[in-house]
Parts: structure tokens; sequence; C-alpha cells
């Protein structure tokens, strides 16, 4: 099975919690779910397919991120609780605004998935995923 581009992810704990990805040759937004009652992450996903426009806000917003990032790394900005850097902090406010809530992952057209994600890429937020059924056993 040929793997799926993950395009960026913008939560992270041991593997991409939330972000974009393709799915059926799509951008699909996904959301780890998370058990409550286990209180521990699963390994089941929930995916939405997102629209182009969707799409370049997302990625508009992700790269002012990998912006400050690259800032970051240099030792130019501190890790103060800001992602974007102070000159980018409008527009990133704005692509906040129109994103809205259009990326919750859950809706009427959602469904559930497992992944595999292969070469998550920290900086970037790129690498690969392959996307499998959900069994129950």
């Amino acid at each position: 099975m040929t793997p799926d581009r993950l395009h960026f992810f913008w939560d992270y704990f041991d593997v991409p919690n939330a972000g974009i990805a393709d799915f059926r040759g799509r951008p699909h937004v996904f959301h780890r779910q998370f058990d409550d009652d286990a209180d521990e992450w699963t390994d089941r996903y929930i995916l939405r397919q997102v629209d182009d426009e969707l799409f370049t806000l997302a990625r508009a917003r992700h790269d002012l991120f990998r912006k400050w990032l690259v800032q970051f790394h240099r030792g130019a900005v501190l890790a103060d609780g800001q992602t974007v850097l102070a000159q980018d902090r409008p527009r990133y406010l704005e692509l906040e605004r129109q994103i809205g809530r259009r990326l919750d992952a859950a809706s009427d057209r959602s469904f559930i998935m497992r992944a595999d994600f292969w070469r998550p890429d920290l900086a970037t937020g790129d690498g690969e995923v392959r996307w499998s059924k959900v069994t129950e056993s």
C-alpha cells in the first residue's frame, strides 16, 4: 500500500494528534481520539475532507509557525508561549478568524481510521501516513 502525504500537523504527542494529510487523494483534517476513561490517547483518528480554501488557510497558518520555528532554532526568539513572530501576529489572528472551527474533524461527514505515521518531521510538519480501517475484535 502506498503511503499518503502528511502535509502538516499542529498537535503532537509521540505521533501527530491533529493536522492535515491526504486520504483517498484529497486533503483531510485528522484528530486523534482521546479515551477519557483510560486517560490515554487511542490509535483512532477522526478524518474529514477539507476544501481547497480551508487547506490554503491552514497551510498559511502553518507557514507562519514554521517561520517562527526557524528563528527559534537560530536563537533569535524565545519559547515564551508565542509560536509566531510579532510582525506576523496580525496575519495569524486573521487566519485564525477565517479558519474558525472549520478544522474540527467531527461531523456527519467524518469517519474513523487508524494511522501509521512514517517520518513525521517536527520541524516541517510533513511526512507520510498509512491509513487503515478500524476493525473491532
